[in-house]
Formats: structure tokens, sequence, C-alpha cells
């Protein structure tokens, strides 16, 4: 019947697409699971005619914004456009505005209920509807990576006075430079934690403070900072009211189906380091509860579990941890960071970097030049 058939790796095949390929054939799109329901691979059937495509779709609380979004640009080229209706805010709801806010730029002209209140849907906290319509035609300067740009905001966080600026980034305080990426605030999260954050026409600084503090912060709109914002969490000294140093995150149910179950490899890669990490129930979501190793403030590195591998008698200076990355390139970037502040970090698979930054290693060397 012709069509398309979408595969990928292990990994991707344990991936939820479940929630897209009800949308799909709610508008009439013949879909077929090739193997396990639910997840890839799956062959999409191609239509006799775009006609009979339904105008119409509904989403629930999704594992993923990338299913709306993917409706969201999609919705142009169908002959009766499309109207999504969503009885909940959007999962990663930052990832769905930004959508919005592409098609806008490109002159597309849409109607959009706020994602906490509106009138045209009983029943549902978000419309938006998108009629059949052309693109136009104008320049766009591509911003930074948001999300690459974290790790080295976060390196200047680590070490007291150092600098870091983000050109061409700006989020924190909004203004009219704002860029359109959530995971520009993730600098938020760095000004919870005491360090000074400056937000300027020309871009994002930030400046090291002499010590961290433990911080509590909602990531459910920049999922992919967390790894980067637990490893910080790692290095926070405690205050009056915190002895212990313990940082929370929320909002990350999402995590457990990215590259790989980011939640639990957290924790047991933290562990490697001596942190305590928790991960813990948040209503219909979950979080991490952070302790830092009490090593990371008297810098002295623990013996990780299964020993030296095969180092005779190091001293406690020259003990290696190994880091894995399970494939996942956000990972290793943000694990990477430890070894700013601890000797002998080492990173398994360090290729998987190439995803979305090959350079990083490169980029991550310049900072001991």
């Amino acid at each position: 019947s012709g069509g398309i058939i979408i595969d990928g790796d292990a990994r991707m095949r344990e991936r939820p697409i479940g929630e897209l390929v009800d949308a799909l054939r709610s508008m009439n799109i013949t879909v077929d699971y090739l193997k396990t329901p639910g997840f890839p691979p799956v062959h999409i059937h191609a239509l006799r005619s775009t006609s009979s495509i339904a105008s119409d779709v509904r989403f629930g609380m999704t594992s993923s914004s990338q299913f709306i979004s993917a409706m969201l640009l999609a919705a142009p080229f169908l002959p009766k456009g499309l109207c999504v209706t969503m009885p909940v805010e959007p999962t990663s709801a930052a990832y769905v505005s930004m959508s919005i806010m592409m098609l806008t730029l490109w002159g597309l002209e849409r109607h959009s209920g706020d994602f906490r209140d509106h009138a045209e849907c009983e029943d549902a906290r978000t419309l938006i509807s998108i009629r059949p319509q052309s693109f136009q035609q104008r320049s766009f300067n591509i911003e930074p990576d948001a999300s690459g740009a974290t790790y080295f905001e976060a390196a200047a966080a680590l070490i007291p006075s150092a600098r870091s600026t983000i050109a061409g980034l700006v989020a924190y305080p909004p203004t009219e430079w704002a860029a359109l990426q959530g995971d520009t605030h993730f600098v938020e999260v760095l000004a919870a934690s005491g360090t000074s954050v400056q937000s300027q026409a020309e871009g994002i600084r930030v400046i090291g403070a002499s010590s961290l503090k433990p911080f509590d912060y909602d990531l459910s709109n920049m999922p992919d900072t967390a790894m980067t914002a637990a490893v910080l969490a790692c290095f926070a000294s405690p205050t009056a009211d915190n002895p212990a140093a313990t940082s929370t995150l929320h909002g990350l149910r999402t995590l457990r189906i990215k590259e790989t179950d980011r939640l639990e490899a957290l924790r047991v890669e933290l562990t490697k380091f001596g942190a305590r990490i928790e991960i813990f129930r948040d209503g219909d979501d979950e979080g991490l509860r952070i302790t830092p190793p009490a090593h990371a403030l008297a810098g002295k590195p623990p013996v990780p579990p299964g020993g030296c591998e095969g180092l005779d008698a190091p001293n406690e200076h020259e003990v290696p941890i190994y880091f894995d990355t399970y494939h996942d390139h956000r990972m290793a970037m943000s694990l990477a960071l430890i070894g700013l502040r601890r000797p002998n970090v080492y990173i398994r698979d360090p290729k998987c970097v190439a995803k979305t930054y090959p350079t990083f290693w490169r980029d991550l060397a310049k900072l001991y030049g």
C-alpha cells in the first residue's frame, strides 16, 4: 500500500509513540505497528486522497511535547488545516510555545487559546487552530543552542569567579531580546544557586560565586537541562536551613523516555561520585533529591563501586571514576563537568555527543587553555 516505515535503534524501539499514532489514526490516517504495539517500527500508509484527513485532533497528557509540535508544523499543509485541543496544559509547554512562535514568525495566521484560560472548547484548556496557508519568505537569525549552552553556563557556576558569556542568547530577566528557546531559562536555576547572571542585548553572562546554594526548581519546561542541574546540585554548600545541602528537582517524568532512562542513569552515575540520589513521586510526575557528597566540599574523591579498574593502590586523589553514558549525549556532557572540580574523571563512549554537539570535547578543552 506504499507509505513509509519509521524505525530506529534498539533504544528508539523502546520510546513510546502510541500517543502520536492514536492522533494520526483519529485523523483517518492508517498506521500499523510492525512489532510491539505503542512503539516503533511503524508503517504509515499512503493516502489515496488528502481530502480524507480530518481537521481535528485531541491530545491528553502526552509523554512528549514533540507529538504536538509535529502536528502544528504539519497543519498549514493539510487541506482543511488543523484544530488541536488539549484538556490539560501540554507536556513541556515551552517547546509547544516555541513551535507556535516559529509559525508566527513565518507569517502563518493561527488562533490560539491561552494554556490556562479560553472558552472555545468547554473541556479543553488549550485550543490551537491553523488554517491551510503558505509560509512567507523571510530572513531569520538562528539562535545559539540554548541546551548546549547550559554546560558552559554551569561550568562558570562551578568555578568561583569564572566567567562565561553566551553571545546572542538572552532570557533572564525577560527582555525584548528574549530568545525563543525555553532552555535559555536555565540561568534562573543558576541564579537560584547563588550564581551571578547578567542578561544584556549581546547575550548572557554567568559569573561563578564563592559557593553554590542548594536549590528547589521545577524543570518541566526545560527537561533537557536536568542532567546539568543535577551535577550542579552535587556541589552545593550547606546552609543554615539546609545543612545537608539537598537540592530538589521537579517535573522530570519525561526523562524516563529519553535516549536512556535519565532518572535512573543519574541515580547510578552520581552515586559513583558519592552523592545521595533519591527518585521520588511528585503527584503524576517524578523528581530528584540530590545531596552532595562530603568529599565534594573537601576535595577528596571517594573510591567508586568496583574498585580502581586495575590501578595499584592509588592515593585518594588518583582514584578514577568511570562514568557510563548509555549512548546519551546529554549524560556525557553533563557528567564531564564534574571533571572541572574533581580529578581523574573518565567518560565512556565520548563519541555519543556527536548527536547534537560534535565539537563539545574540543570546546570543553578550551576551558583548560
